[in-house]
């Protein structure tokens, strides 16, 4: 359980009445709430002798909408099944999941970002049922989000410097290349897409909002080909 702010002694023998100890009793102060999530998964991660691949942060936070007592659910099922293992991968966190390394959600990033509608359509119906649709959304476009970033500094001759603002993430050469498709298409365009789509999911039911991802994808992948000829 997460909670924020002083937790005063009746508090705490309340907290205790229905079974929630100290063990199990993450206090946040506000100064720390503005931190959260990723600072604090770092942190728990570290301090249980663990790294945690970063992707794989990426997409728990996401998932969670920021829910610290979610992220630390997520993280502790991936330890227990890592066991000895002192690093949590995406195979870690795809086999908690049950699903394979070709239909993640990593593997959909790159079909979107590769202009492969038939692939990403059909991992968006592998991963789907298991996934929330918030975070697919909220995923896909940061991925996105990075192509630009890494195309703005690109532009100005200062490769290094767009890897350094990317949070020191390594920009494999697989993605360098991603970007050749973004590069004719304004950002602008690219937002608007992805929050359209954002507003619709906030306002369906869950078996509408696949076919609002779908919708989505359509329209970028037409976009994308319009500007690339």
């Amino acid at each position: 359980m997460t909670t924020s702010g002083e937790i005063t002694p009746a508090r705490r023998e309340e907290l205790k009445a229905r079974g929630i100890g100290k063990g199990n009793l993450i206090e946040v102060s506000k100064n720390q709430a503005a931190e959260l999530p990723g600072k604090w998964t770092a942190e728990y991660a570290a301090k249980n002798g663990v790294t945690i691949d970063a992707d794989v942060a990426e997409y728990i936070i996401t998932e969670s909408n920021g829910d610290i007592s979610s992220i630390k659910n997520e993280i502790d099922k991936l330890m227990l099944f890592a066991g000895d293992r002192k690093e949590l991968t995406k195979e870690d966190f795809n086999s908690v999941r049950g699903v394979t390394k070709d239909y993640d959600i990593w593997a959909l990033v790159a079909a979107v970002q590769n202009m492969q509608p038939a692939q990403a359509y059909k991992i968006l119906d592998a991963l789907y049922d298991d996934s929330s649709p918030e975070a697919i959304l909220g995923t896909v476009f940061s991925s996105i989000k990075d192509l630009y970033i890494y195309i703005f500094y690109e532009m100005q001759g200062n490769a290094f410097r767009a890897r350094a603002v990317l949070g020191g993430k390594v920009f494999f050469i697989e993605k360098e290349k991603r970007t050749r498709l973004f590069k004719k298409v304004r950002y602008e365009e690219v937002v608007s897409i992805f929050r359209e789509a954002d507003r619709k999911i906030k306002l369906s039911h869950r078996d509408l909002a696949k076919s609002v991802l779908t919708l989505m994808f359509e329209r970028l992948f037409t976009l994308l080909k319009e500007k690339n000829g």
